[in-house]
């Protein structure tokens, strides 16, 4: 009889073998998870539209009134998005600089400082072109809601009010 004794398992391959199955699990459920969560890209048109559709249903537009708010909305949404992509553009080169550390000469740092209160401004000048084509056609109370930032991404956070103490 021909008896061969089986190999022991070894710690070390005991727990290889777990790791391996690990490491695959891990693996294939990330592949069905980044498959479950592709949603196609919206453009920036397309998200400024859909934003501007929003506002007008919550500002209780009527149909008509609906389309020319979103047309104008819309319009002031691409030109605020054209300023801060220049900005942008412009704070990049002051980025690098810093990011690998270079010193800025004073006039580099004039220059930005010059360059925020031109964004500042021109960003003002926009929302006052906005403001006056919208004038006509919104009330003020709808007006200060389009302008006093209505958006979640400039709304400050609610907090709690604290509760009242009670003097005796």
């Amino acid at each position: 009889m021909n008896y061969k004794p089986q190999k022991q398992n070894t710690m070390k391959q005991q727990l290889l073998f777990l790791v391996l199955t690990i490491l695959s699990t891990l693996s294939f459920s990330q592949h069905l998870s980044a498959q479950e969560n592709k949603r196609p890209q919206l453009t920036f048109e397309q998200r400024a539209e859909k934003q501007a559709k929003a506002v007008a249903e919550k500002l209780l537009l009527s149909d008509k009134s609906s389309a020319e708010f979103t047309q104008i909305y819309t319009a002031y949404l691409k030109e605020m998005y054209d300023c801060k992509q220049a900005r942008r553009k412009a704070n990049s080169q002051y980025k690098d600089n810093k990011k690998n550390n270079h010193e800025l000469t004073d006039e580099q740092i004039l220059e930005s400082i010059q360059g925020q209160f031109d964004y500042s401004r021109k960003m003002l000048d926009i929302r006052e072109k906005y403001f006056k084509k919208l004038k006509g056609k919104l009330t003020a109370k709808q007006l200060q809601r389009v302008f006093s930032g209505m958006h979640p991404q400039y709304r400050a956070p609610k907090h709690p009010a604290a509760p009242q103490k009670k003097h005796a």
